[in-house]
């Protein structure tokens, strides 16, 4: 009887080190996926090497502010000149029937992951203003 007395004590000690060791495991894991966590710009394709697989694309960035004439929070979308490469080698195409379709100064958005000094496109879509 003392056996199993002690068997389930030492149980009850272990067993919540167990489940707090393999949480903080998972919780690690999803941090690290976060981290990983796909990026979206707008702009405008100011080259394309249909060879290289890559696109240079002038990003746009959206700026907030408050305007005390209208009483109202503005939001302005600016171009950077800031150019960023991409590899599009193995982005899904939205609005465009393939890469040799994508044509200088088309706008639009990429969702990407950076990885080291490299932009990866998974989606590019043509933004055609129809909605």
């Amino acid at each position: 009887m003392k056996k199993i007395t002690i068997g389930a004590f030492v149980l009850m000690l272990v067993l919540p080190l167990f489940v707090l060791s393999v949480s903080a495991k998972e919780k690690g894991a999803k941090g690290e996926a976060a981290a990983k966590h796909p990026e979206t710009i707008m702009g405008i394709v100011k080259e394309i090497d249909q060879t290289q697989k890559t696109m240079k694309v002038e990003v746009m960035v959206t700026t907030k502010y408050y305007s005390p004439k209208k009483n109202v929070q503005v939001r302005e979308s600016v171009f950077d000149k800031k150019e960023l490469v991409f590899d599009i080698s193995g982005a899904k195409l939205k609005n465009y029937k393939g890469i040799s379709d994508i044509k200088k100064n088309d706008h639009v958005k990429i969702k990407f992951e950076k990885k080291g000094e490299k932009y990866i496109a998974e989606i590019i879509r043509l933004l055609t203003g129809k909605g």
